[in-house]
């Protein structure tokens, strides 16, 4: 009988545990930051992202040109926009 009751406070400890931390004073902080926190995220990785496309653009451009392939280059930018 012992090891049902603390199956039973096991589970409603990790049931409940959760609920319990975002009633405390520090959950609530966390859930009232946390959209400022993800929204630094992606705006910090949306500039990573277009930093980094611009660099490999660059390279890709610098290749094609020592390769002689310059119409390609051309044909991209007049064709489709930036991104195909």
């Amino acid at each position: 009988m012992e090891w049902r009751r603390s199956t039973r406070t096991s589970y409603r400890a990790g049931v409940e545990g959760p609920g319990l931390f975002y009633k405390s004073p520090l959950g609530q902080k966390l859930l009232s930051n946390e959209p400022r926190a993800i929204q630094f995220s992606m705006s910090y990785m949306n500039q990573w992202a277009q930093t980094f496309a611009e660099t490999v653009n660059g390279q890709f451009r610098a290749e094609m040109r020592k390769r002689g392939k310059e119409n390609l280059i051309r044909e991209h930018d007049c064709g489709r926009g930036e991104y195909g």
